[in-house]
C-alpha cells in the first residue's frame, strides 16, 4: 500500500511553501493524493477507516509534533493538488480543526467533498498546517499583470479588527528595491509599521531573485507567516508587428461595374456621413467603394448573383478587402461586418446572407449598403472623443485592430489640443490585443512584454490625433460631436 507521508509529486501549495524559509511558514506536514484515491475508491467510508494501524500512529505522532494536548491545537487542513498554482488559486477551500485525528480527518473530507464539485483530472493531496489567527492579513504580489516592473508590488491588506464590517481592505504599492532583504529568520513585527516594513523585505527577497511572484500572508500581531507562495511566470505573447499582413495594391477603379468609389455624394448613410466630415475638416481618409440600389440588393437577399459582381469582388478581393454594412437614415452600431477577405465567393456569401438579413428583419433593399476597403494595416488604434468648443480630448489606445477596443483593455489619455499639453494618462496591463493571423481571420491573441505595459501611441501621435479630432468637431459644430470615432494609425 502507497504511503501517506511519501510525497512523490509535492503539487504547487506544497512545492510553494516548500520554496520559502523555514521560519517564515506556519509549521505543516503534507498527506499524499493516496488518502484521496482511497477516497475516490470508497466515498461512504469516514476516512479514519480507510487508514491501517501503522499509519493512524504516523498521524497522531506528527500532530503530537505541533504541541500537546492536542485538542488545544488550532490547525487548517488545506488541499494540495498537483497543479494548484496561481491560476487555481481559491478553487478549493480549507477547513479549521483542533489537533486531534478524528478532526482533521472529518477537514480532511470536508476537503475532498469540496473537491468532488470541481472537475480535477488527478486525485489531491493534504497540508495540515498550524493557524495563525490573523490580526490582518492579504496578499503581495509583483505579478506582471499588476505590476510593469519587478521592484514594485502591490500589497493588499484586510480592515482592522474593529473595524466596521462594510469596510474595505486597503491597496497600496510598495517599493522593495531600497530596503534591506528579508534573511531566513522569523519575520518578527510587532506593530504595523514594522509589519510594513518586514513586507517590504520579503519582496526584496524575491526581487533579489529576480522572479515573480503572488504571496499570501497572515499577521498575527508578533509575525508575519507566508501561507502561500505562487510563482507569476510572465506570460507569453506576441508582438502586435508581425501580424500586419502584406502592402496591398492598388484597386484598378475601371474594371468595377457595380461598387463605385465613394465621391462624398452618398451622405444618406451615417458611416458616409462620417468620412464626408472626415473630408471636409482636410482629414485623410481610405478609398471607399459603395455597393446599393435597389435592383442589385433585391437580387441579394434572394440569394441571386448581380451580373458584374463577382467580377468586382474578384478585383477587390486581390488584396485583403473589408466590406461594412449600412442602413439608410439610422445609426448602425455594431453592424455585421467582414474581416480580410481574399476570397470572392466568401464575400459574395456575406453580402446575401446580411442583405437577406435586413430584409427579413424589415429594411428597405434600397436603404441598405455595403463599404468596401483594402484593408488597413496598422499596428495600433484609438478611439477618441471631443466637444465643440473643447480643447480637451479624450483617447483609448490599444494594438491590433479596432474592434478590440470593444472587449480589451487599453491605455486612456486626456490630450489639451491647443498646447498639446497631456492632461492625464492612465497605462493598463494589455494581456490580449485583436490581430490579423496568418490565416488573415481575426483573432484575440495574447500580447507579450514588453506590449502589454508599453503605452499604445507615443507623445506625437496623441497631439496629432487630438488636433485632428478638434478640427473634426468644429467642422461637424452644428451636428452631435458626442459619438465616438474611430481612427487607424500605421
Amino acid at each position: 500500500m502507497a504511503s501517506l507521508f511519501e510525497i512523490v509529486v509535492p503539487g504547487g501549495k506544497l512545492s510553494g511553501l516548500l520554496g520559502l524559509p523555514k521560519e517564515w511558514v506556519p509549521p505543516f506536514f503534507p498527506i499524499s493524493n493516496e488518502l484521496h484515491r482511497r477516497y475516490l475508491a470508497n466515498p461512504q467510508t469516514p476516512l479514519y477507516d480507510l487508514l491501517d494501524v501503522t499509519e493512524s500512529a504516523q498521524f497522531e505522532a506528527r500532530l503530537r509534533e505541533f504541541g500537546a494536548p492536542p485538542q488545544d491545537n488550532s490547525l487548517i487542513v488545506r488541499s494540495n493538488a498537483e497543479s494548484e498554482g496561481l491560476e487555481e488559486r481559491g478553487l478549493l477551500r480549507s477547513f479549521p480543526c483542533d489537533g486531534t485525528l478524528g478532526a482533521v480527518l472529518a477537514a480532511g473530507r470536508a476537503v475532498f467533498d469540496d473537491a468532488a464539485k470541481m472537475p480535477l483530472e488527478t486525485p489531491i493531496g493534504l497540508i495540515v498546517q498550524v493557524y495563525r489567527s490573523p490580526v490582518s492579513s492579504g496578499f503581495l504580489s509583483n505579478q506582471r499583470r499588476v505590476v510593469a516592473e519587478p521592484r514594485r508590488w502591490i500589497c493588499e491588506m484586510s480592515p482592522a479588527k474593529d473595524s466596521p464590517a462594510e469596510t474595505l481592505p486597503s491597496v497600496f504599492q510598495l517599493r522593495v528595491e531600497r530596503r534591506a532583504a528579508a534573511t531566513s529568520s522569523e519575520l518578527r513585527c510587532e506593530t504595523q509599521r514594522k509589519l510594513l516594513e518586514t513586507l517590504r523585505a520579503v519582496g526584496r527577497y524575491f526581487y533579489d531573485r529576480k522572479t515573480r511572484r503572488h504571496l499570501e500572508w497572515v499577521w498575527d500581531g508578533e509575525c508575519l507567516w507566508i501561507v502561500q507562495n505562487d510563482e507569476a511566470p510572465e506570460q507569453k505573447g506576441a508582438s502586435p508587428e508581425p501580424h500586419l499582413p502584406p502592402s496591398t495594391r492598388p484597386v484598378q477603379v475601371k474594371r468595377l461595374r457595380l461598387f463605385r468609389p465613394f465621391t462624398a455624394k452618398a451622405s444618406l448613410w451615417q458611416k458616409l456621413q462620417c468620412v464626408c466630415d472626415f473630408k471636409s475638416a482636410g482629414l485623410p481618409t481610405a478609398q471607399l467603394f459603395v455597393l446599393k440600389g435597389k435592383s442589385a440588393l433585391l437580387l441579394l437577399a434572394k440569394g441571386r448573383t448581380p451580373k458584374r459582381l463577382r467580377s468586382d469582388l474578384a478585383e477587390l478581393t486581390a488584396s485583403p478587402l473589408i466590406i461594412r454594412s449600412d442602413i439608410r437614415g439610422e445609426t448602425t452600431l455594431f453592424a455585421k461586418h467582414t474581416t480580410g477577405l481574399t476570397n470572392p465567393s466568401v464575400a459574395l456569401d456575406f453580402l446575401k446572407r446580411t442583405t437577406r438579413e435586413f430584409v427579413a428583419s424589415g429594411v428597405k433593399p434600397d436603404h441598405i449598403c455595403f463599404i468596401a476597403h483594402r484593408f488597413i494595416p496598422a499596428s495600433a488604434l484609438a478611439f477618441s472623443l471631443a466637444r465643440p468648443a473643447s480643447p480637451r480630448v479624450r483617447i483609448d489606445a490599444l494594438w491590433g485592430l479596432p474592434d478590440g477596443l470593444e472587449f480589451c483593455p487599453h491605455d486612456s489619455f486626456e490630450i489639451d489640443s491647443r498646447s498639446g499639453i497631456k492632461l492625464a494618462k492612465r497605462i493598463r496591463y494589455k494581456p490580449k490585443f485583436l490581430a490579423v493571423l496568418p490565416s488573415e481571420d481575426w483573432s484575440i491573441e495574447e500580447l507579450g512584454a514588453p506590449w502589454d505595459w508599453k503605452a499604445a501611441l507615443d507623445d506625437d501621435t496623441l497631439r496629432e490625433i487630438a488636433k485632428r479630432k478638434c478640427a473634426t468637431c468644429e467642422e461637424t459644430a452644428e451636428a452631435s460631436c458626442n459619438d465616438v470615432v474611430r481612427e487607424r494609425f500605421l
